[in-house]
């Protein structure tokens, strides 16, 4: 269940992720200043890295138990709510 859990948290970092790296790519249109393509970087890497996830928490469930699970999960739940912060930072 764990592994579950971090799969569907570690694909809605990804949709955030993308949305965000969105609204960093029209701004940079907009302003094209090395500001802007930092945070496009940035973001990039934030779909990246939520991709990697998704793909290593699949295959690490049919592997390991619970146990390696729960601190994982924990780190998980932590990026998404930073992720969140960001998504309502950006959308205003």
């Amino acid at each position: 269940m764990y592994w579950l859990f971090l799969e569907v948290l570690a694909g809605v970092n990804l949709a955030i992720s993308g949305f965000i790296t969105t609204v960093y790519l029209r701004m940079y249109k907009k302003a094209r200043s090395a500001f802007t393509v930092s945070l496009l970087l940035f973001s990039v890497l934030l779909v990246v890295q939520s991709s990697v996830a998704l793909v290593v928490f699949h295959g690490m469930s049919l592997r390991f138990s619970a146990d390696v699970a729960e601190p994982l999960l924990a780190l998980m739940v932590t990026i998404t709510l930073a992720s969140v912060a960001l998504l309502k930072v950006v959308s205003t």
